[in-house]
């Protein structure tokens, strides 16, 4: 039961930040701006693409997360001015995401140890209550603790 409210818990943590970084945002910019794009080089360099408007819709995502595969590729100056900024773009989100993610980990490793601290505090303050066994993990915790700081 306890395993269960944790996990709740760091889903919550987890619904937090994306509501505060605005990940929903981000994400809804990067599909607008993916069919803009897409509408833009298709029709700019539509002979690149054989008349084909999903060939030009994968020729906007691979060069969006990637910087293309080399199957599709313009040729009018309009269309690579266009790719060049759907290429930087897509940098700029892709770090944008990986950011959020790291603090997203970040904060709940760090939720992770208080709560781990939390509760040795609360076991400290019961010792008389505990049996051996937990006297002895407490014990080598603080061993562990000690042995790391003369090192």
């Amino acid at each position: 039961m306890e395993k269960k409210r944790k996990r709740f818990h760091y889903l919550s943590i987890f619904w937090q930040i994306c509501k505060k970084s605005k990940l929903i945002y981000v994400f809804g910019f990067f599909i607008i701006l993916y069919f803009t794009f897409t509408i833009i080089i298709y029709f700019t360099d539509i002979d690149a693409f054989k008349y084909d408007f999903g060939n030009a819709l994968w020729f906007t995502f691979s060069s969006f997360f990637t910087v293309g595969y080399g199957d599709f590729t313009v040729t009018t100056p309009i269309s690579r001015i266009f790719t060049i900024i759907l290429i930087i773009y897509g940098a700029v989100i892709i770090a944008m995401f990986t950011a959020i993610w790291v603090n997203m980990i970040t904060i709940i490793a760090r939720a992770t140890v208080f709560d781990e601290q939390e509760d040795m505090y609360d076991k400290l303050c019961n010792l008389h209550k505990l049996p051996k066994d937990e006297l002895e993990k407490i014990s080598n915790f603080f061993k562990k603790k000690k042995d790391k700081r003369t090192k």
